[in-house]
């Protein structure tokens, strides 16, 4: 699950609680407008992704900008 950080606190609560319970990994990205462009739509508060190999990269990639690292030798704000 990617929530939006612009979620209101109610919508992070409620995806958070949810998502503890089913034991659903849950991030913290962007703005609504990011998370809805990322899929071709308007703002979007929070994201499902439901193929677990997709969930999987995502994860590793999210990690990565989290932590300022670099992925193949190049900075992600390249």
């Amino acid at each position: 699950m990617i929530l939006s950080s612009e979620a209101s606190g109610n919508t992070k609560k409620k995806f958070q609680n949810m998502c503890a319970f089913y034991e659903v990994p849950v991030c913290l990205y962007g703005g609504k407008e990011e998370l809805g462009a990322a899929i071709g739509c308007s703002e979007r508060s929070s994201l499902a992704v439901l193929d677990e190999g997709f969930s999987q990269s995502l994860l590793k990639k999210l990690e990565i900008v989290r932590d300022g690292g670099c992925e193949n030798g190049k900075s992600q704000s390249e």
